[in-house]
């Protein structure tokens, strides 16, 4: 039997509700810290170039999370540019990525975007599976390097 889910845009007020989620994806992260980085791109202005889509299961948990902004990428023009994607299914959670990838494209075409680039992390092999086999490829690498103090902003 397949499997069915639901995307929604995910409210501020349930941002503490998909942390486990998030936790699960990036342990180092703490409830305050995954507020602040979201809370701007759910309150993004224009509204929508930027946002959360969480993907509930028929049962009624949420089972997937994606953050997304819009930007100009120099090769690919207008790109929507999701820089955290998790899909957790107790069954099958290649089901539930494929939702995640299908509201991707979706909000790609709303927003008028030619490219989906999705930012996943190293160890995210199982996700990293399912996202090739919805026909995404490795576009560009990502380096990254701890600093000794931040630089203000």
């Amino acid at each position: 039997m397949a499997r069915r889910f639901t995307t929604f845009a995910l409210p501020y007020d349930l941002v503490a509700l998909a942390y486990p989620l998030v936790s699960a994806a990036v342990p180092t992260i703490d409830l305050a810290g995954w507020q602040n980085f979201v809370q701007p791109m759910i309150a993004a202005d224009p509204p929508g170039s930027a946002g959360a889509i969480g993907l509930r299961h028929e049962a009624g948990y949420l089972c997937g999370l994606m953050v997304y902004r819009t930007e100009r990428d120099l090769k690919h023009g207008r790109t929507l540019a999701v820089d955290f994607f998790v899909a957790l299914d107790l069954v099958k959670e290649t089901a539930a990525a494929r939702a995640l990838l299908e509201a991707a494209e979706a909000k790609a075409l709303e927003l008028h975007c030619a490219v989906i680039a999705i930012r996943l992390g190293i160890e995210q092999h199982a996700l990293a599976h399912c996202v090739n086999a919805g026909g995404y490829r490795p576009s560009a690498k990502l380096y990254a390097k701890g600093v000794s103090r931040p630089l203000a902003n």
